[in-house]
């Protein structure tokens, strides 16, 4: 049965996928455990240009966000959460090289937490990130809410792709196949005995005798009633 193109696909981009965000959580888990001061908004400085600009800002509102203990909260429990999911993404994309039937079900639980994480993140940083952006104090902060509504709809592409593209019937079919060839044919009782198998014989038994004759019928005499077992007869 040939392989579908999409398992490939999205057996890469899951263990690429896991391993990034796995690495990018932890990275926020310890930020939130640090606080304010995991941030080095000096380094950030030293960048120039509109981009050094940017990144000068964001880091100063996030600095100002984590002293918000709600934020620095949801940041920490969000990032632990999304680190053990990130493992299994990653053990979607092996049992998808693998051919795995399981990875159906486990490719949508974490689809469905992946798009529910990035509406949450998105809601926290709206609230307690965007409004300690200086170019929102100013008065630009549509634009920073069209960015994070950007933002959003680009985290919920792939675990949207995941819900819809991968869970085909020619996946599931091909699968299931796989599974079936791993487990073996099954077996199925006929009623009828097993062929005597040769190979199983031993070539030293002897060859099989036919069925001594049946014996005839009594006609209730006794041993000395026949004349040939008389002495006196003879």
């Amino acid at each position: 049965m040939q392989r579908p193109t999409r398992t490939v696909v999205f057996g890469v981009f899951c263990l690429i996928g896991g391993g990034f965000l796995l690495v990018h959580n932890l990275q926020q888990l310890s930020v939130a455990i640090g606080g304010p001061d995991a941030i080095d908004v000096e380094s950030v400085g030293r960048v120039s240009g509109p981009m050094g600009e940017m990144l000068r800002d964001t880091s100063v509102a996030l600095q100002a966000a984590m002293r918000e203990p709600v934020y620095r909260v949801g940041l920490g429990f969000k990032a632990l959460a999304s680190s053990a999911m990130a493992c299994v993404l990653f053990a979607v994309g092996l049992g998808l090289m693998r051919d795995r039937r399981w990875t159906i079900r486990l490719a949508k639980v974490w689809a469905i937490y992946a798009i529910a994480s990035a509406v949450f993140i998105t809601v926290l940083q709206a609230l307690y990130v965007v409004p300690n952006v200086p170019a929102a104090k100013d008065g630009a902060a549509g634009f920073q809410y069209v960015s994070m509504a950007f933002m959003l709809l680009v985290l919920c592409i792939f675990p949207v792709l995941l819900l819809r593209q991968l869970p085909t019937k020619a996946v599931k079919n091909y699968l299931a196949y796989q599974e079936a060839q791993r487990g073996g044919p099954p077996v199925v009782d006929t009623g009828s005995p097993a062929p005597f198998d040769q190979r199983s014989a031993v070539a030293d038994d002897p060859p099989p005798q036919a069925p001594p004759p049946p014996s005839p019928p009594s006609t209730g005499s006794t041993w000395r009633d026949d004349p040939w077992n008389d002495p006196g007869a003879r």
